[in-house]
């Protein structure tokens, strides 16, 4: 009887087939199905927590009396976030592990409960994955935001993430957005795959200050992996930069004040070895929704190395979608998301600090979670 475990050899095998085919695939890569041995036991949609890296970083902000000092602690906020986000390494392993892509209406909810503060998620699109989060702290510093991806190869796995963070404190009435990086997947084809950002991303502000973000990585001469450069300026002046950030953003990074020529450290993540702990309810108390709820056997199966469940369990919910899609479809009908609602880009009450775009803009409804009682039964709050 076969084990469904798979040998060395076999996942040597595996992985080649999985090279070929990507190789040949042609449009979006997130249609193609991923083999058991690269996944990790973890929704796409829980990563929306690690934009909450630490509590005294989140609400670092809302202290300081200085708005140029307070965006650059809002500017330290985002670039802390990059390390849970993309380098959630494979211990055992030493490459990056593929997480379950969620399904549509998959929910995610929990509490860091020394602090209070909760994240609240929802997959709001499937066709092109997009995952929607609020994370809200009793301080009054708020995120919410919402992360698409459409991977292509062509020569490498190239991801463009649409979408953006909003991160809001309340009691100052300041807004300041910020973008998402490119990414591209490096060692993919020497079995050890890991994310490399690239290109540019922004922070806005309310403010008036405005930060560039530009990400390199190794060359075949030169550089290094996952480096990072900021500058800082004023939108009103744009050629007067007021602060270099350089470093690597998984690490140690220095900041420089243009005016006098000082430098101090930044951020220092070398020593950070998990994000904080996230409070979830027991699984026999989730919402058939929630992600633990939904994949619990296909997690299972992951962290047994049994390959044959895994895609056994994972037809099984994949199958479920598709013939709900279709019963919506013939009903004519489409699927009601819980707790967020779609806008285009004139409606949003924060055009003017973002770029324009044509995608659907995802923003949190606080009232329908409010009324969402069977959710409020079992949240805790």
């Amino acid at each position: 009887m076969s084990t469904g475990k798979s040998s060395s050899s076999s996942s040597l095998g595996a992985w080649k087939s999985l090279l070929s085919s990507v190789a040949s695939f042609r449009g979006d890569l997130s249609s193609l199905t991923a083999p058991p041995f690269i996944l990790s036991p973890t929704s796409q949609l829980e990563y929306t927590q690690y934009w909450y890296p630490g509590h005294d970083m989140f609400v670092d902000p809302a202290t300081e009396e200085d708005p140029e000092q307070r965006f650059i602690k809002v500017v330290k906020w985002a670039i802390a976030c990059h390390r849970a986000h993309y380098t959630q390494r494979n211990v055992n392993e030493g490459y990056e592990k593929k997480p379950l892509n969620p399904f549509l209406g998959e929910l995610f909810t929990g509490k860091w409960q020394h602090s209070e503060a909760t994240v609240r998620a929802e997959q709001v699109s499937h066709h092109p994955p997009v995952s929607a989060f609020k994370i809200n702290t009793k301080e009054g510093a708020e995120a919410e935001g919402y992360v698409g991806v459409k991977a292509k190869f062509s020569g490498s796995i190239k991801v463009k993430q649409v979408g953006h963070t909003v991160y809001t404190l309340k009691d100052r009435n300041e807004i300041y957005c910020m973008g998402l990086p490119s990414l591209h997947i490096e060692g993919f084809l020497t079995g050890a795959p890991y994310i490399e950002l690239d290109g540019e991303n922004f922070v806005t502000s309310t403010t008036g200050y405005r930060a560039t973000i530009s990400y390199s990585g190794a060359g075949y001469f030169s550089g290094q992996k996952h480096s990072i450069k900021v500058v800082i300026f004023k939108e009103s002046d744009p050629s007067k930069i007021l602060y270099t950030i350089k470093g690597q953003w998984h690490k140690a990074m220095i900041i420089k004040n243009e005016a006098t020529g000082a430098e101090s450290q930044f951020l220092d993540l070398s020593k950070v070895t998990q994000p904080p702990e996230l409070f979830v309810v027991d699984i026999d108390n989730q919402h058939p929704l929630e992600s633990r709820r939904a994949w619990e056997k296909v997690a299972a199966a992951i962290r047994k190395g049994d390959y044959d469940e895994i895609t056994r369990e994972k037809s099984k919910i994949e199958n479920k979608q598709r013939e709900m899609r279709k019963a919506e479809g013939a009903e004519g009908k489409s699927w009601d998301r819980r707790w967020f609602g779609a806008y285009k880009h004139s409606e949003d009450q924060h055009k003017e600090l973002l770029p324009h775009t044509n995608e659907e803009i995802w923003r949190f409804h606080e009232e329908r979670w409010e009324a969402d009682e069977d959710f409020q039964k079992r949240h805790i709050e």
